[in-house]
């Protein structure tokens, strides 16, 4: 990975040190207070954590101010599971998403997150 670089003040420019989660329950609580280091996603989006997808809760979801929803799945890297066994949990939680009735979809948000209605134009 690249080193990150960020200027502080009058004493130039310093390196960003590397820092891991102690658990994966603190990151999906990072992504869950600040939605937008997300890529792709806005600071206005809410966030559900351990969003109830039918095969199991999807680790973080979030839903925009225009209706897009992003699956999050948290895996620490001490964490050995296969990446293709997690690329498939995350789109085995993609496609219950994209069939889910609007109803059930409210649902279960409801249980973990605020509900709002995305803006139409």
């Amino acid at each position: 990975m690249a080193e990150m670089l960020i200027r502080v003040g009058a004493q130039g420019w310093q390196s960003l040190g590397v820092q891991g989660y102690s658990n994966e329950a603190h990151l999906q609580q990072l992504l869950a207070e600040h939605p937008a280091l997300v890529p792709g996603v806005g600071p206005d989006a809410v966030v559900c954590r351990e969003f109830a997808s039918g095969v199991g809760p999807a680790d973080v979801v979030v839903l925009d101010r225009d209706g897009n929803l992003t699956s999050v799945e948290c895996k620490l890297a001490s964490n050995r599971q296969v990446r293709r066994e997690v690329v498939g949990q995350v789109l085995d939680y993609a496609s219950r998403l994209w069939r889910m009735p609007v109803q059930t979809f409210e649902a279960a948000w409801g249980l973990h997150g605020p509900v709002f209605r995305p803006s139409r134009r």
